[in-house]
């Protein structure tokens, strides 16, 4: 034993030559585990590193580098151990400091990111909530000084305009919480079994119904397609914001399709329009939030559909694609693993 062990432990050295279980007793219990492989691995003839905390003499805990290898022994002895421990603790401290900077430098660039959303958010609600705030208090003073004069089917009019607006800011008001929940890290995924291709047929005719009546809405379903695990919640979310645009930015009377498939371990739910088109240089920004299309200036819009389906995505380790061509329509694919009922879900 080198004499460096005493400068290493605060220990005389008649400690480590006389008392062989004198040193495995410096060890800090958690990291007992992890020298007794290393153990093992000399006992077996292989050499190893291994790094732990020990306890010096004066209560002093330093981290240690083992680098160890054994030989075989002659006579009483079976097998003997040669090895170099060195004291690495400035270089622990060097790792832990540089990891906690890295550390801050996430949650800086975290709260730069949710500091964007914020003010973005703030000059939406200026600009995107003056439209439905107004007609929604056209449509009250309307009814305030004109109800007497009005017939049931006007009144109805009245009141169905105010709750299409507020379902509208509503819409709008739970697109920009998923997407602070989602920065914070606090968007839940809560995956259930799901009967996907009837979940997507009632999607559909929900959409049909009511933003989809001027076009053609039709779906392509797979016909032995087994319950799987989805998060319904988000999946909608997805699905309603995709459909959605591609009626916003197609005309009247064109194909607007879903086609949904499984595909080498994966659903793959296809949203196809024959709408204007994406420009290539809007490709690399199109889900971020509040971003919105060079070419869609002539239609309302948030920005936040498209930031609301790449987080719902992503919350099911999955993944999307577009393919677009200007003046001729897009296809989005949305890849999410293809998970049965009677496969485990984690």
């Amino acid at each position: 034993v080198s004499p460096n062990w005493i400068s290493l432990t605060g220990y005389p050295l008649e400690k480590a030559t006389v008392d062989w279980d004198f040193w495995p007793s410096l060890i800090v219990p958690e990291d007992r585990a992890a020298v007794g492989l290393q153990l093992e691995r000399l006992r077996a003839g292989l050499s190893g590193v291994v790094e732990y905390r020990l306890v010096r003499a004066d209560g002093e805990v330093i981290w240690v580098r083992d680098s160890a290898r054994a030989l075989p022994g002659s006579g009483e002895i079976a097998w003997m151990i040669y090895g170099v421990v060195s004291d690495i603790s400035v270089l622990k401290l060097a790792q832990s400091v540089q990891l906690e900077q890295e550390r801050l430098q996430i949650a800086i660039a975290k709260e730069r990111e949710l500091s964007e959303v914020k003010t973005h958010f703030m000059s939406m609600v200026s600009h995107e909530f003056r439209t439905p705030l107004a007609m929604i208090l056209s449509a009250a003073e309307m009814l305030e000084r004109y109800f007497d004069q009005m017939n049931v089917a006007q009144r109805q009019d009245k009141l169905a305009t105010i709750q299409a607006q507020i379902g509208h800011l509503r819409t709008m008001l739970d697109e920009v919480a998923l997407i602070l929940r989602a920065g914070l890290g606090y968007l839940e995924y809560d995956p259930k079994p799901v009967d996907v291709v009837a979940y997507c047929e009632s999607l559909l005719e929900e959409v049909r119904n009511t933003i989809g009546q001027t076009h053609v809405v039709r779906s392509m379903m797979p016909d032995d397609l087994p319950m799987v695990y989805v998060d319904a919640r988000l999946l909608r979310r997805i699905l309603v914001n995709l459909l959605s645009n591609a009626l916003k930015y197609s005309m009247p009377g064109t194909l607007v399709a879903l086609r949904l498939l499984r595909r080498r371990g994966q659903l793959c739910f296809e949203i196809s329009d024959a709408g204007r088109g994406i420009p290539p240089e809007d490709h690399e920004r199109l889900f971020d939030a509040f971003f919105r299309g060079s070419n869609v200036e002539d239609v309302g819009g948030t920005g936040l559909g498209l930031a609301v389906v790449i987080e719902s995505v992503r919350m099911h380790n999955g993944s999307i694609t577009l393919e677009s061509e200007v003046g001729k329509g897009s296809t989005f694919k949305v890849l999410l693993p293809f998970q049965p009922i009677n496969s485990p879900t984690e």
